[in-house]
């Protein structure tokens, strides 16, 4: 990150918390992975380092850079050892109990939230803006949806959240499909999603809660509740779908992705206007984890770097 971005990035996070309340500096608390996609695929938060596969650049960003992907060439940003040919660890972002190796049933987070930023440009098909990975050698890669996003070919956005195979069966997941992407000036739009087990997921796009009906998909008939743990993820793609040699491109995005943010916990109703800017619709980074102070209404801001 540049020393530029950085200053920028400060100056609007100092001025939104001035007048929108010190409690907004609440949205480091449970930051376990953000990807700026400034050039690169690093994690600031937790060190989950991605890899861009298949040649994808980087061009103008909603703040600073973005991964910049290309459909027809299978481009995307792999993130943790599930990855073909990859020397990383596993992207075990929540901290899950997991097995040896990793297994669809293992348990995943109770709670977590996720915000990006996307733009299509082009494309067809159900082009993946997020799908996780579970490296279960009977189901290697199947399960993309705990974190799993997809515009559709007809425009729409669709959203998934995968269970554990035990004890509701196998493949069995949650999502919320055939939501209308209005179009914008500059072509990105805002999605985040919570979730928390044992509650219906929810999702908010361009800042607005969605009210696209809850489903149940896969594995049968599963009663959502309590007792329907998550499914835990050792590895994520950006950009692309959860596959290993996806027999079509179509699956692939097409377009720019930036600012991507995980949580380990679900944000409040403050902290995901704060991330929409209220609405505005102009993005305001999220900063590499640091201590934060406002000094007075002069707005003067005091960085000291975690070590």
């Amino acid at each position: 990150m540049s020393i530029t971005h950085v200053r920028t990035t400060l100056t609007a996070i100092a001025s939104a918390m001035i007048f929108s309340g010190a409690a907004h500096a609440s949205i480091l608390d449970g930051l376990v992975a953000y990807y700026p996609l400034d050039g690169h695929a690093q994690d600031l938060a937790g060190g989950f380092h991605g890899q861009v596969v298949n040649g994808a650049t980087f061009g103008t960003g909603k703040v600073g850079q973005a991964v910049q992907l290309t459909q027809a060439s299978k481009q995307y940003i792999g993130i943790g050892s599930s990855e073909p040919g990859s020397d990383r660890p596993i992207a075990n972002f929540f901290g899950s109990d997991l097995s040896t190796p990793t297994s669809a049933t293992d348990i995943g987070p109770d709670a977590y939230s996720y915000s990006v930023w996307f733009n299509v440009t082009g494309g067809s098909g159900a082009r993946y803006i997020l799908a996780t990975r579970n490296s279960d050698p009977v189901r290697a890669g199947e399960q993309g949806f705990t974190l799993g996003a997809r515009v559709d070919g007809n425009g729409t956005l669709s959203v998934f959240v995968q269970l554990a195979d035990n004890p509701h069966g196998t493949g069995a997941y949650l999502q919320r499909t055939g939501m209308a992407i209005t179009p914008t000036d500059d072509g990105w739009h805002h999605l985040l999603v919570t979730v928390e087990r044992g509650t219906p997921f929810s999702v908010y796009l361009d800042g607005v809660l969605q009210t696209a009906a809850l489903q149940i998909a896969g594995g049968g008939a599963v009663q959502f509740d309590v007792d329907s743990p998550l499914m835990a993820v050792d590895g994520l793609r950006i950009g692309g779908d959860q596959y290993d040699n996806a027999a079509s491109s179509s699956r692939f995005f097409h377009g720019l992705i930036d600012e991507l943010a995980i949580w380990d916990r679900v944000l409040t109703p403050s902290e995901i206007a704060f991330l929409y800017n209220n609405g505005m619709g102009n993005a305001i980074a999220i900063p590499e984890p640091m201590s934060l102070m406002l000094m007075g209404m002069s707005g003067v801001l005091l960085v000291r770097r975690r070590r």
